[in-house]
């Protein structure tokens, strides 16, 4: 068990109490080792392998080294070890280096802010508070969003949205972290907030990007007071604007704003039709069926028919289901939009549509290889697709010219497991003319 040799423990063979089991103890024995006296390179590549395996019997032996290290990346990598696990063991060590943060580099502090934050460390309020107002922005705005992450912990009196506002009302902080305060209060959704973001947002003289992201804080904190202004900005020329306003409307009940966002897919600019599309995909936008269904169809940019294909399949109409399947077979369509139709199709609606995925099929099966990317596209979706409406389908995919194809139908039926095609499998294993079809029904005979 070299220092340096990649080792790819399976991180779901779990033992009791959390330790992998596939971890001999003499590996285990010799990253002890390491930690407690190797080099920091050979640390780094140490817990990188410590974390791939999933051990956890060395949580010690890394806290202390985070503790007495001095090599940044060292204590970064065990940083977030422990915060891709979400365990707040390495709370009580970064909170005393975070307390000595003036003798930090900046990469350390950021780092130990956020995993602070990540593991809900509300003794770290105050320290973080304090470093709002650090000189350095970085090391400001990270401090802003690990406040939100926390929430409102703390003081009563003081929580941390009002502390926020106060510093978004100062005309002396730093205008350059205040977008970095209004994204944090609507992460946050903070009611406290709401007559703020509104008049940032009624205020045409205000910054234009403090604008947007008011519109963005005012969708996610949704409150229904917000709807007014939120499509009375929808009015205006720049495109942006109208974008987030649309995005931001998308949060709110649909009977409150379809209007403005059907109004929306008729614009000029892509990005807003883009925007409002998205916004509409719900199954309450069943009025905005006919609009998306034209835009599915005949949008100047494919970017926008897709997310209108999207919509329809969140809306769940039959007529918009039926638009997609005429979209997916349809060979002068393009391939973008096509391989959009199948994907909401396979998800949303495949009972219905085995018709048209025989025809896709039956119509490319032949081409070689690399000669149809609606075939290839078809057959690597169906071969993870469950189910025994797609039996037929990939057992065909079986017969086609292209061997990336008879793989994909290969995979499928492992996938399934269906029981009636096992000896079909047997007989590729031995017969396909192709290496690659050989090994791959091999394969999945000895996973079966």
């Amino acid at each position: 068990f070299l220092v340096g040799a990649p080792v790819a423990w399976p991180q779901s063979d779990q033992a009791e109490g959390g330790e992998a089991s596939a971890v001999p103890e003499e590996a285990l024995t010799e990253w002890r080792e390491v930690l407690l006296y190797g080099i920091d390179e050979e640390v780094l590549k140490v817990i990188g392998q410590i974390r791939s395996a999933g051990a956890r019997s060395l949580d010690a032996e890394l806290l202390s080294v985070l503790g007495e290290s001095l090599h940044v990346g060292v204590r970064r990598e065990i940083l977030g070890f422990f915060q891709a696990r979400n365990d707040a063991s390495a709370e009580g060590i970064a909170l005393v280096l975070l307390a000595g943060y003036e003798e930090l580099p900046r990469e350390m502090i950021t780092a130990l802010i956020a995993y602070l934050a990540a593991v809900g460390s509300q003794d770290s309020g105050s320290l973080l508070r304090d470093l709002v107002d650090h000189e350095e922005v970085t090391i400001a705005s990270e401090a802003i969003r690990g406040l939100g992450k926390l929430g409102r912990g703390g003081s009563e009196d003081d929580p941390v949205d009002v502390f926020l506002l106060a510093k978004l009302d100062d005309d002396d902080f730093d205008e350059r972290l205040k977008p970095d305060i209004v994204l944090t209060l609507g992460e946050m959704k903070s009611a406290a907030s709401l007559e703020s973001l509104i008049e940032i947002l009624e205020d045409r003289e205000q910054d234009r990007g403090m604008r947007m992201y008011a519109a963005e804080a005012l969708g996610q904190i949704g409150d229904d007071r917000a709807v007014p202004v939120l499509k009375e900005l929808y009015q205006e020329q720049d495109a942006l604007l109208k974008a987030y306003a649309a995005s931001a409307l998308s949060h709110f009940p649909q009977e409150d704003v379809q209007t403005v966002l059907i109004q929306a897919l008729k614009d000029a600019n892509w990005r807003v039709r883009v925007t409002a599309a998205k916004a509409l995909a719900n199954p309450d936008a069943a009025s905005a069926l006919d609009i998306l269904m034209y835009k599915a169809r005949r949008d100047p940019e494919t970017v926008v028919r897709i997310e209108a294909v999207k919509a329809l399949g969140e809306i769940g109409r039959s007529e918009g289901f039926d638009l997609l399947r005429e979209l997916y077979v349809d060979e002068g369509q393009n391939l973008d939009v096509r391989t959009a139709c199948l994907d909401v199709l396979v998800e949303k609606d495949l009972g219905s549509s085995t018709e048209s995925l025989w025809k896709v099929v039956e119509e490319h099966i032949a081409k070689p290889m690399f000669k149809s990317k609606i075939l290839d596209y078809t057959a690597k979706k169906l071969s993870a697709t469950e189910g025994m409406a797609v039996k037929g389908v990939l057992q065909r995919l079986l017969d086609a010219e292209s061997p990336l194809v008879r793989i994909s139908g290969i995979r499928g039926i492992a996938l399934n497991r269906y029981g009636s095609l096992r000896q079909r499998l047997e007989k590729i294993a031995s017969e396909d003319p192709h290496p690659g079809v050989r090994k791959e029904a091999a394969s999945a005979l000895e996973k079966w």
